[in-house]
């Protein structure tokens, strides 16, 4: 067998492989969205977490058409592979990274109030298509493959940071609401006291949003050895370090009373990961 024909192999055997999972990610967000929906909503509301049922209400349905359109992008990408078109590979990588991402944050809204679903599947599901993309359809050095692995789990994290973020802004104007119904909504920050944390969540929010972006373009990038992944991937590293390490804290010495470390903390550590291979080995990573 020689080398073309192997490589058509590969090609068919995974391109098929992609639209099967691209059906069931599919079949999984609709099912969530029609069955599993109003179960985690009620799980927050149930736990009093007034912020998460609000974001999450939103939210949720974003996530899963998120995991839609990766199930799209995977039948489109798998079947290009079966016909042997250039755009193929890249439009199933731009799925499994969305399909990942999607996925992942929908996880975790149901692991916070312990509520079993049958959508958490499609996570490993993305992950396998990601890892039979950068191994199998085409062979990237091992360096690049694990750089990409760890800034994506980078950007996944310090989303997830930024989303907790906006969890507290909005369950802490809530109560602040309860407290003081006679005060408009547009005056509630105004009664933050330097004490309250809410007043930090606002500050690192948006910007926590922005580093996670850094993070998903420097995933990508250095798989086509793009020498610009290196300046976006330490500004987004510096960015999480600094705007998601206060997150952490809070919630560890607040949130669980220091009885354990925060789920947030993984952030700011992940980032200084990045960091270090980044400043360690900078562009021979991917060169």
């Amino acid at each position: 067998m020689n080398e073309k024909s192997g490589e058509r192999i590969r090609e068919i055997i995974g391109g098929a492989v992609v639209i099967l999972v691209g059906i069931r990610i599919i079949l999984l967000a609709i099912l969530f969205l029609f069955r599993e929906y109003q179960a985690i909503l009620r799980g927050f509301y149930g736990a009093d977490r007034i912020g998460g049922v609000i974001m999450q209400s939103f939210y949720q349905p974003i996530f899963a058409q998120i995991v839609v359109l990766a199930g799209v992008l995977f039948i489109v990408g798998g079947f290009g592979f079966l016909i042997r078109r250039k755009w193929a590979w890249l439009v199933a990588f731009i799925g499994s990274i969305i399909g990942v991402f999607g996925s992942f944050l929908l996880m975790m809204f149901s692991l916070m109030i312990s509520e079993p679903v049958w959508h958490v599947q499609s996570f490993p599901l993305c992950g396998a298509v990601w890892v039979l993309l950068v191994t199998y359809l085409r062979n990237h050095n091992w360096k690049q493959v694990v750089f990409s692995l760890i800034s994506g789990m980078a950007m996944m994290m310090t989303f997830m940071n930024g989303n907790a973020s906006y969890n507290k802004i909005l369950e802490g104007h809530y109560k602040l609401a309860l407290a003081n119904p006679d005060i408009p909504h547009v005056g509630m920050i105004k009664m933050l006291t330097w004490s309250n944390p809410v007043l930090l969540y606002q500050a690192v929010q948006p910007i926590l949003w922005l580093a996670a972006t850094g993070f998903l373009v420097v995933s990508i990038a250095v798989l086509y050895r793009q020498n610009w992944a290196l300046p976006i991937g330490l500004g987004a590293s510096i960015i999480s370090i600094i705007a998601a390490t206060p997150v952490a804290y809070i919630d560890t010495t607040v949130g669980n009373v220091g009885e354990r470390l925060s789920m947030f903390a993984l952030a700011p550590v992940i980032s200084v990961v990045v960091l270090i291979m980044l400043l360690a080995f900078r562009e021979k990573i991917w060169t």
